[in-house]
């Protein structure tokens, strides 16, 4: 008898330790799907057209709604900190500049990174923030955060309903206490224990615990997929040896009463344990169920323990579904407040939601297009390409990108901008796809129309280079004495014809032979002098060019490469020209090396003070920013060239105001 109440005083034991243990993983996953709605609300608010169109003001309007329907705190920032929109703040009001030592980790991030915890500037609380880089054209814009008080994590703690005397604490990246069950306000922000600190390094476990008063205590810890933190639950020793103790005293009190009431007391227990056993056995099967479960009077006290045991995991069911329809509630809420269409799939790509401005956008009735009939909406010539591509991340889990024609409720085909992102669970495998489709309909035709425009104007521009080259040859026929004048004139209109043709509208978009940048241009310039790679090389890492900088670039290389042709590199069948490029920092290296034997003297002569030299250095220093160097060495001429790698870079020239 003692031997059966000891092992089941040890059951008992065993019992709560993996109670504990289970609380820290359900918890650990608790605080995983926060932060996932957190983060999958941020990469909505990135994709905003507001945001992308650089209108703050509206943009800081939208984060206000999201803030008061929801309780976030939508910061905007520059990647240098500076503080763009704080709904702490009236739009418009001096905000100071925040930057955080994870900043530059964020701005090269593909996905939102949850920070730890810190004590926010402008409201003065202990919170945590989920941030990512809002990228524009490939380039990191902005910083988008989403700063979250840290008593949501401590209300996350609470809502587990875990036994008062236990000690629940989640602890973040640094070791610091994010949240406690007991005492939050004195803890938060205090180191956690050296005991805990090494012994939750893992993510999950259990150890032989030390409160910070010295009392001993079972330890057991889950940590967080989505960010480096930890969920701590202490028991103490006590309170797990309470059952073995208390069934050994009643142990002696069966043993005494055994000696005068052996026969009747068995006899009623045996009636009573079947009792209770059946009344366990409905309420187990009534928690199978799904119902709710009320405690029961029984006499055996550990089938009453049993019984309370099933009733409170009855209640925290019954919480937990609670909070799962909170939480469907509040990503809706998001989901309806955002301009754009959200939308999600199952792991194998079938529709099963769509909020609310789906269906003010096309006007169908909802449900209509759950499952496959989504494809259906869009233009008749898009579908097979739409379903392609998204056969195509279903198979493979990558990025779903794509512009297609949606049906609008008027019958009109808009074009509009279609995304989705797959949500991995902790094995790696897909449980979900989230979506937007965004209105780009007038953003679209605008830039069908200017490239339009451009491609008229870029036909306009080689007509006048023809019509220049046509009237220097006229002009040159009536007057001998300037043919050599004209001949070189024709060949600098002709060079920047060709530094025009480099730089003409959707160059860098047809161009795949590495037109467009600069070893491209030097090689079509220079080729006419080259025989099959024996006189020109061209090493180093190669940059694109804008039409800015063709032209003064295509001048350059035209004049040191006619130069070496009457006097250099190219003037010999054993001549050589070698064009090194590097990039260090900020700046573009160019050297130009010719390599022929017995370098003429006059090759020195006729590289200072000419008309040649002025224009290179006008092209160089005046408007580029650069600046060049000759070095006339005994086997040939050596031109180092350092160019700002803005200057080569429409949009830098256009942040620099040139």
């Amino acid at each position: 008898m003692a031997y059966i109440l000891i092992n089941l005083g040890m059951a008992e034991r065993e019992r709560l330790e993996s109670n504990a243990s289970e609380a820290a993983r359900l918890l650990a996953g608790a605080i995983d799907r926060e932060l996932l709605g957190l983060s999958f609300a941020l990469e909505v608010m990135a994709v905003s057209p507001e945001l992308r169109s650089g209108d703050i003001e509206t943009f800081d309007s939208q984060a206000r709604q999201l803030s008061e329907s929801l309780g976030f705190n939508p910061v905007l920032r520059t990647p240098q900190g500076q503080q763009l929109v704080n709904v702490r703040r009236p739009f418009g009001a001096p905000l100071p500049a925040t930057p955080f030592e994870t900043d530059p980790k964020v701005l090269e991030a593909d996905a939102p990174l949850v920070l730890d915890l810190f004590q926010g500037t402008v409201s003065g609380q202990p919170l945590f923030a989920v941030d990512m880089a809002v990228r524009i054209a490939g380039e990191p814009r902005y910083l988008l955060s989403l700063s979250v008080p840290a008593t949501r994590i401590r209300d996350i703690v609470l809502s587990a309903q875990l036994p008062e005397s236990w000690t629940v604490a989640v602890i973040d990246g640094k070791d610091r206490i994010l949240a406690r069950n007991r005492g939050h306000e004195e803890f938060i922000g205090r180191e956690a224990t050296p005991d805990l600190r090494a012994n939750t390094r893992g993510n999950a476990g259990t150890w032989e615990a030390t409160t910070r008063e010295g009392s001993s205590a079972f330890g057991a810890y889950a940590r967080t997929s989505a960010a480096d933190w930890r969920v701590a639950i202490g028991v103490l020793e006590s309170e797990l040896n309470a059952p073995v103790q208390r069934f050994m005293r009643f142990f002696a009190l069966v043993g005494l009463l055994a000696l005068a009431l052996a026969a009747l007391l068995a006899t009623l227990f045996a009636r009573r344990l079947a009792r209770s056993a059946t009344s366990l056995a409905n309420q187990a099967h009534r928690l199978a169920e799904g119902e709710p479960v009320v405690r029961r009077a029984t006499r055996v006290r550990e089938f009453a323990e049993i019984d309370a045991v099933l009733v409170q995991a009855s209640g925290r069911l019954r919480a937990r579904e609670a909070e799962l329809k909170e939480s469907e509630a509040k990503f809706r809420a998001i989901a309806d407040t955002l301009p754009q269409m959200v939308w999600s799939t199952t792991p194998d790509g079938l529709h099963d939601y769509y909020n609310a401005r789906w269906y003010e956008f096309t006007g169908v009735p909802v449900g209509s297009t759950d499952g496959e009939g989504w494809n259906g909406m869009f233009h008749p010539e898009d579908q097979p390409r739409a379903r392609e591509r998204w056969s195509h991340s279903l198979r493979t889990g990558e990025p779903y990108d794509i512009e297609y024609r949606l049906r609008h409720h008027s019958g009109e085909y808009r074009w509009t901008l279609g995304r989705a992102l797959p949500i991995r669970g902790e094995d790696g495998g897909i449980i979900r796809w989230f979506g937007t489709c965004t209105d780009i309909h007038e953003a679209r035709i605008a830039a069908e129309e200017r490239e339009i425009i451009a491609q008229e104007l870029s036909h306009r521009i080689k007509n006048i280079f023809s019509v220049l080259g046509s009237i220097v040859g006229l002009t040159a026929r009536s007057r001998p004495e300037a043919q050599d004048f004209a001949a070189d004139l024709r060949a600098r209109i002709l060079a920047l014809g060709m530094a025009h043709e480099f730089v003409r509208p959707r160059a860098l978009e047809t161009a795949g032979d590495g037109q467009a940048s600069l070893h491209g241009l030097l090689r079509a310039l220079l080729s006419a002098y080259d025989d099959n790679g024996r006189h020109l090389s061209i090493a180093g890492p190669d940059l694109p060019i804008a039409e800015g900088a063709a032209t003064p670039l295509a001048l350059v290389f035209h004049e040191l490469g006619t130069n070496a042709a009457k006097y250099g590199g190219f003037s010999r069948a054993d001549g050589r020209v070698e064009i090194t490029t590097s990039a260090q920092g900020e700046t573009y290296h160019v050297i130009w090396k010719e390599h022929v034997a017995d370098a003429p003297p006059s090759a020195e002569a006729g590289a200072d003070g000419g008309f040649g030299s002025r224009l290179i250095d006008l092209s160089i220093r005046g408007q580029m920013g650069g600046t060049i160097d000759r070095v006339f060495e005994t086997d040939g001429l050596r031109v180092k060239i350092a160019l700002p790698i803005w200057a080569l870079s429409r949009a830098a020239r256009l942040r620099r105001g040139v």
